[in-house]
């Protein structure tokens, strides 16, 4: 379906719980100790940097799931503690947390499978009452590349950039935050949450995850945030389209990130924007089960807002070491490599892939002397270019846009994207 979809778009955008003996216990404890000695799971991190919980996993509810049956669930499965995802306006997603390491695989799949069909565990429909479960984890730090760190003012106070009314396209750029005391930031321009349901909860603008605060400052040496929206910020600004970015906080200084956050994140961020911005990512590594997850249930609920990928940054063919998020096959999901700033060949860091990337734009940005290099920085031009054309981007033609060039022979066969173009600013 992505194929087909993509293709247009290339054309057009190119228990009550009533059972709660010992015995059943028992025997959710025995299915996890034998899938524990068959499996051997051992390692808490992987080859590719992945550092997984192993007292933590994060469940999505079917619709419908009464709050009784939340509770039931969680006793059944001797949850110690739970995390509600913050803004999501169904609250179907939660963390749960088992209070000391335990043998984390086994209890996943103990939990998906349902093995005691217990009335009590399902929802309105008739359903069992879990609809995903996945591993917590944490995200390393994207590598991008630039020179030094960018000093700014800390007591500037974003608020003063927040529109007084949104008017256009709305954007969500989910990453270090942002920080509006750069000179480079001339009118207001971020999102306004007055008159929404975030507003009650606390909400200004967007949401900071790590911290738990409507602050959704910067505190990444690099701003890799700031200039994320810097560019989506400059490019419609200078077409003068009519938007407001929601800067989502979903990774810290370090650029480090919880999955946890981002899901909440991207969550929040569909809901309430058109287009999002996802300049990070991570690369599967055959044990989280990266394919069939709660963020791929959320792209494919959401199917009308535009999520635009960056490709990742060492050199990988992404169609044989997957990467994600850019690497789902959700046809309203785009993924952009890289080349060099004069588009002449593919960047020497750029990932690529003849499936499960898309497009390909400069990689390369400029900001208060410092030189940015990176797929991050690719993304947000395609960001700018599907949000100059509206409300309804996902359906857009990029190849008939004056936008969009042909890459260069050698490179387009050598290192292919799906659809051969170059997004030009």
């Amino acid at each position: 379906m992505r194929n087909i979809q993509k293709l247009i778009v290339s054309t057009l955008l190119t228990i009550i719980f009533s059972c709660s003996n010992d015995d059943v216990l028992k025997d959710i404890n025995s299915i996890e100790n034998e899938k524990t000695s068959a499996q051997q799971m051992s390692k808490t991190t992987n080859n590719n940097g992945l550092k997984y919980s192993q007292s933590k996993l994060i469940i999505q509810y079917q619709p419908g799931t009464s709050q009784a049956v939340k509770g039931n669930l969680r006793d059944f499965y001797n949850v110690v503690s739970f995390e509600i995802c913050k803004h999501c306006p169904d609250e179907m997603i939660e963390m749960w947390d088992f209070g000391e390491p335990i043998d984390i695989e086994p209890k996943k799949e103990v939990i998906e499978d349902n093995p005691t069909n217990e009335g009590g565990f399902m929802n309105t429909a008739g359903i069992y009452a879990i609809r995903d479960v996945d591993y917590e984890f944490k995200i390393p730090a994207t590598n991008n590349f630039t020179n030094t760190p960018i000093i700014s003012d800390l007591a500037t106070d974003y608020v003063s950039f927040i529109k007084g009314s949104n008017t256009g396209i709305n954007i969500a750029v989910i990453d270090t935050g942002i920080d509006t005391s750069l000179t480079e930031f001339g009118s207001p321009f971020l999102y306004n949450a007055s008159g929404t349901d975030l507003e009650a909860e606390g909400v200004l603008s967007g949401w900071n995850f790590v911290d738990n605060t409507n602050d959704t400052y910067d505190d990444n040496s690099g701003k890799h945030g700031t200039v994320i929206s810097k560019i989506i910020e400059q490019e419609l600004t200078n077409l003068g389209i009519d938007f407001q970015i929601m800067p989502i906080k979903a990774f810290d200084a370090n650029g480090e990130g919880s999955y946890f956050d981002v899901l909440c994140a991207t969550n929040l961020a569909l809901n309430y924007t058109n287009v999002v911005n996802m300049s990070f990512g991570w690369y599967d590594d055959n044990f989280g089960d990266f394919a069939n997850t709660i963020f791929s249930n959320l792209l494919t609920t959401h199917s009308n807002v535009s999520v635009i990928t960056s490709a990742g940054n060492i050199s990988n063919n992404n169609d044989i070491n997957k990467h994600y998020p850019s690497g789902y096959p959700q046809d309203n999901l785009f993924s952009i490599a890289a080349t060099k700033p004069d588009h002449s060949y593919i960047a020497d860091y750029s990932n690529y892939g003849a499936v499960s990337v898309d497009y390909f734009a400069s990689g390369h940005f400029s900001l208060s002397g410092h030189d940015y290099y990176g797929t991050s920085f690719a993304a947000p031009k395609a960001t700018s270019l599907i949000s100059s054309f509206g409300t309804e981007s996902y359906y857009i033609d990029i190849i008939s846009s004056i936008n969009s060039i042909s890459p260069n022979t050698n490179f387009g066969l050598q290192y292919p994207v799906k659809y051969n173009r170059v997004i030009i600013q």
